[in-house]
């Protein structure tokens, strides 16, 4: 293989990499919220620290 297709498969994969990575963080950051929003509206989290705020 020519030198100039190894680069361009490189560059292609950790694109794909980069652009994988993103979409993954993103799918979990909408999970999380979620979970959150589930739980506030069922009243198990009052928006502060139990233990610290007293």
């Amino acid at each position: 293989m020519q030198p100039q297709w190894l680069v361009a498969i490189e560059a292609a994969l950790i694109f794909g990499g980069v652009i994988g990575f993103g979409v993954w963080q993103l799918i979990s950051l909408k999970r999380e919220k979620r979970k959150d929003e589930e739980k506030r509206a069922r009243g198990e989290e009052s928006g502060r620290n139990r233990f610290r705020d007293g």
